[in-house]
């Protein structure tokens, strides 16, 4: 009798518990995802090779908010997407997340002719900022512990990072990379974003370079 007298009240008490974490888990905002229009309907579009390459640097605070919950640019940080369609080029193609750099800037540590490494999903979660010379190209790597405690945040920032893709013939890919800005940017950008693509089949690689325009307070 008093085992069951127990099982009376403890099994509400569970369900109490458990239409709490359902709820509680339900309620974390999910932040949408950005928007994958046609390809020539980006800002900035090239189409050679049988690719097509969109790119749009998101330094609008309005977006930065509604696509990342925080403003990336207050944190010195350039969201740029990036989409490549193999439209009909001959083969599939390869494109590298780790071969994607931001040109074009000038600083007390950067002038124009260095590439900005966009930082990888790996290095992330660093508990501090550091900062590396790779083949004399300064690289900045960025905590996401320094953009927000939100776990909803840190996981949408790396959702929407930008992937190796191997592309067969009428595939796409899409994603963002992030910059780590110069604290001040002394002369006028004029901002460029090179992406290197594989060949597989000729085992080759080509470069595309796409200017954009610069939006920055930090210019």
């Amino acid at each position: 009798m008093g085992g069951g007298h127990s099982y009376k009240i403890v099994f509400p008490s569970l369900c109490l518990v458990l239409i709490f974490l359902i709820t509680g888990c339900s309620s974390a905002p999910r932040l949408p995802p950005f928007p994958v229009k046609q390809a020539e309907s980006y800002q900035h579009f090239l189409a050679v090779d049988g690719l097509q390459i969109s790119v749009e640097a998101l330094f609008d605070t309005k977006q930065n908010m509604s696509y990342f919950g925080t403003n990336l640019i207050d944190e010195k940080i350039l969201p740029v997407f990036i989409m490549v369609n193999n439209h009909q080029s001959t083969g599939s193609r390869v494109v590298f997340s780790d071969k994607i750099y931001l040109n074009g800037l000038n600083d007390n540590h950067v002038n124009s002719n260095d590439k900005l490494k966009a930082f990888g999903m790996k290095n992330s979660m660093a508990l501090s900022e550091s900062s590396a010379i790779v083949g004399g190209v300064p690289l900045m790597l960025v905590a996401l512990s320094q953009i927000s405690d939100s776990a909803e945040i840190k996981r949408n920032f790396k959702s929407k990072a930008f992937q190796t893709h191997t592309l067969s013939v009428g595939e796409q890919c899409q994603g963002f990379v992030y910059f780590r800005l110069p604290e001040k940017i002394t002369h006028n950008a004029n901002p460029s974003i090179t992406i290197e693509v594989l060949n597989l089949q000729e085992k080759t690689r080509q470069t595309y370079q796409l200017p954009f325009n610069w939006e920055g307070d930090n210019k």
